[in-house]
């Protein structure tokens, strides 16, 4: 679906029939591909990243090919909810400083799906994936995520080692040593964020002219992502388990001790700025939420 919007298709020209016709005929292919091995729940399509008001229009004209090519298949949009975007997007994804509640919640209300995400931005005190912020704020935007409802965490890349017009495939970039994202955007050479989009190495030794077969090599900044990743489901499994207790009218009072649980503690955050610096408070929670688990499923057994 990377199809440049406004460009011929098939021959066929922007705006006409023809053209919703022929890329109808495309994206309903795709999508019956996808129902059939049992995907479709997981795709989206995302096709225009973070539009600025003048844009509006134009994506909203590209969203409503793709709904009228098929309902099924959900259209994700880098953007936060904006009246002159109502009806274009299925999953909204906002960089993180751009998130509201109340919007978020509006939107969740109507079926649809909120996820948030950081790139370049936003900075400090916002809890980012730079190299250089503290290991903290890759696991507490986690806990932020379960507390507000949001259903999706995006990341632009993961692997963004160089940058094709500063370095040459011959001398790329070494990560291991320069820590910079670099951009070109504009004309202007500047750093996105020392790590930004950048979560895995390559080999160590990548560059000896030896041929390899060898893995990624994770960065401490990806397990903290994973831990937080494991922190929320916690949360989820709770919040599972006490659903079953009630659904059996079991243990009403454990069910409340762990529907208490699954508020996420004032020491840990109170707003996206304002977080703990401290990993013990998430430590101890974590705990409490496993503690209450074991005892929910053994009343389950």
């Amino acid at each position: 679906l990377s199809q440049h919007w406004g460009a011929p298709f098939l021959g066929c020209e922007w705006g006409t029939p023809e053209y919703g016709q022929a890329y109808g005929r495309v994206v309903a292919a795709l999508t019956d591909h996808l129902a059939a091995n049992g995907w479709l729940d997981e795709a989206y399509t995302y096709w225009y990243d973070e539009p600025d008001a003048p844009d509006y229009p134009f994506v909203c004209e590209g969203m409503g090919v793709l709904k009228s090519a098929d309902p099924r298949l959900k259209r994700l949009l880098t953007e936060q909810y904006e009246p002159g975007l109502d009806g274009c997007a299925d999953i909204w994804s906002p960089i993180l400083d751009q998130y509201d509640p109340s919007w978020a919640h509006a939107r969740q209300d109507l079926g649809e799906q909120v996820w948030w995400y950081v790139c370049t931005g936003p900075k400090a005190p916002y809890p980012n994936d730079f190299i250089d912020h503290p290991g903290i704020e890759h696991r507490v935007r986690y806990w932020m995520a379960w507390q507000y409802g949001v259903q999706g965490d995006l990341f632009w890349d993961t692997t963004y080692w160089t940058n094709g017009e500063l370095f040459t495939d011959e001398d790329p970039q070494d990560p291991w040593t320069d820590p910079a994202s670099y951009s070109t955007w504009g004309g202007y050479v500047s750093n996105y964020g020392n790590g930004d989009g950048r979560l895995l190495y390559p080999p160590r030794g990548w560059k000896d002219g030896l041929d390899r077969i060898e893995g990624p090599v994770p960065s401490l900044r990806w397990e903290l992502i994973r831990e937080g990743i494991e922190d929320y489901e916690y949360f989820a499994l709770l919040k599972e388990a006490a659903d079953e207790l009630e659904r059996r009218h079991k243990s009403p009072k454990l069910a409340a001790q762990a529907r208490g649980l699954l508020a996420v503690p004032s020491d840990v955050f109170t707003t996206l700025v304002a977080y703990t610096g401290d990993p013990a408070p998430l430590a101890a929670h974590r705990q409490k939420l496993a503690a209450c688990l074991e005892k929910i499923e053994k009343k389950l057994r």
